[in-house]
């Protein structure tokens, strides 16, 4: 998890440095970050941002990754709120569902955190995730991955549940 915010330009920067490891991504998307009850004196919480696969000539390929950062160690926040929290609480983003289902208060809130998050994209200023997928087009041409370590491990397929189930409020118009 990040301890100091970077810009995307320096995301970028970081990225373009192990490209001959990873392939070639633009960041187009966040980063995102947040901080417990939104004080930046504290260390970052949670982050988060997108990619999108380039081929060899730079050309977008429909290829995109939702990466969510890890419990940041020097958050407390992170640890007591989001990762010690186990009390399980009723998935809050399918109404009524046919057999119960739960999550912990710890990951709720962690997901929550994310899906409040905004940033600035090259067509949008301040969107949401949930706006930035809804926009993208020719979606049955497009692969998303969404993926993360620790925490971020946990809350990618969350993320994932929330935004593309049919049946999740968040998903209504099966616009993402």
């Amino acid at each position: 998890a990040a301890t100091k915010k970077l810009s995307r330009t320096d995301l970028q920067s970081d990225i373009n440095a192990i490209k001959s490891d990873i392939g070639n991504w633009l960041v187009v998307w966040g980063p995102s970050y947040s901080y417990p009850n939104n004080d930046t004196s504290k260390p970052v919480d949670n982050a988060m941002f997108v990619a999108q696969a380039l081929d060899k000539n730079d050309n977008p390929l429909p290829l995109y990754v939702v990466a969510i950062a890890g419990t940041n160690k020097s958050s407390v926040y992170d640890w007591f709120s989001e990762d010690l929290d186990m009390t399980p609480i009723n998935w809050p983003y399918v109404p009524n569902p046919p057999q119960p289902m739960q999550v912990t208060t710890g990951d709720n809130l962690g997901l929550s955190t994310l899906l409040a998050l905004t940033s600035d994209t090259s067509t949008a200023p301040s969107v949401t995730l949930q706006q930035f997928l809804a926009g993208l087009q020719n979606k049955n041409t497009i692969s998303l991955w969404f993926t993360g370590h620790s925490l971020g491990g946990a809350l990618a397929p969350l993320m994932t549940l929330a935004l593309m189930d049919p049946k999740s409020r968040l998903n209504t118009s099966n616009n993402v």
